[in-house]
Order: C-alpha cells, then sequence, then structure tokens
C-alpha cells in the first residue's frame, strides 16, 4: 500500500486561497491485507472484497475495492491540504465506477467558491477520485464536493458544536 501521507502541519489561511487553486493529488494503491482490514472495519462482508473467484463470478477482474473508500480519498486529500487549522464542514460524493485491487485511486480537487458566511471563512470544493481504465482511460470513479473552513490572521475556526 501507499501510505497515505500526513497532513500538512502549516497553516492555511482564507485570504491566501483562490478560486481556481489546484489542491495537491493524493494517490492511493492499497494491498490485500489493507482491503481485509477495510472490510473488518467498515463490517463489510460481501465476498466480492475477499474472495478472488467470487468476484470474477460476479464480473469483476480483481477483488473489489470498498466504496466508502473512495471518499475516505477525498478525505485525507482535503485534510493534507487545509492542515490542521482548518475544518471539513461538509462533504458529499457518489460512486460512480468501481475499483480493484491493484487499482490506483487518485484523488483531486479545485477551489470552486470562496466566500463569508456569518462569522465562517468558507471554500467549496469540487473533488473527484479517479482510477486508469485498461485502455490508458481516465475514469471517476467518485465525484464529490465539500465546505470547508479556513482561518483568516485574525479569525481562527470556530470549533463546532
Amino acid at each position: 500500500m501507499n501510505s497515505i501521507p500526513a497532513p500538512t502541519t502549516r497553516r492555511l489561511m482564507w485570504p491566501y486561497v483562490t478560486e481556481g487553486d489546484l489542491l495537491p493529488p493524493l494517490s492511493v494503491t492499497i494491498g490485500t491485507a489493507q482491503l481485509f482490514q477495510l472490510s473488518a472495519v467498515m463490517n463489510l462482508a460481501h465476498r466480492i472484497h475477499y474472495d478472488l473467484e467470487w468476484a470474477r463470478h460476479e464480473g469483476y477482474p480483481n477483488l473489489v475495492i470498498h466504496a466508502p473508500f473512495h471518499g475516505e480519498v477525498m478525505v485525507q486529500m482535503i485534510r493534507n491540504w487545509m492542515g490542521p487549522s482548518g475544518w471539513l464542514k461538509k462533504i458529499s460524493y457518489q460512486n460512480r465506477h468501481y475499483a480493484v485491487l491493484g487499482d490506483t485511486l487518485t484523488g483531486s480537487g479545485v477551489i470552486a467558491r470562496r466566500y463569508e458566511e456569518g462569522d465562517l471563512f468558507l471554500v467549496d470544493l469540487k473533488l473527484e477520485v479517479s482510477k486508469t481504465g485498461p485502455d490508458g482511460e481516465r475514469i471517476i470513479t467518485a465525484p464529490g464536493t465539500a465546505t470547508v473552513a479556513l482561518p483568516t490572521r485574525a479569525v481562527q475556526v470556530p470549533i463546532p458544536h
């Protein structure tokens, strides 16, 4: 498994982000042991995640990576980008295509909107997770969106209740 890099310790601040800025992408390839651990942690016991012959019986070329892991790639990418001072206020995604053991999932994102709401300084993100298909084409496995609150020099992100 490619280890997920530790989140940044730098303080990303709202005044220094711009609509159209790209988030640093995050690529992750998990192995058999991690796939098994995901099944245990998520209590997902469908055989396509641990029984190769069954996965092939259902038409998959290999063991299937759990759908929630696509969202986890997004969360980790955002966390790495925003650092310890930000707050992931909201995230939403939909799985549109499966990924199997051996696929590398790559999260990417762009700042779609930057605005103030009440005492929060917010950034809306347009996100996606993709993989490379058998013919080298890029396949989006999960599109999504998120809203992040960031600090300014004068205002910290309030702790949510």
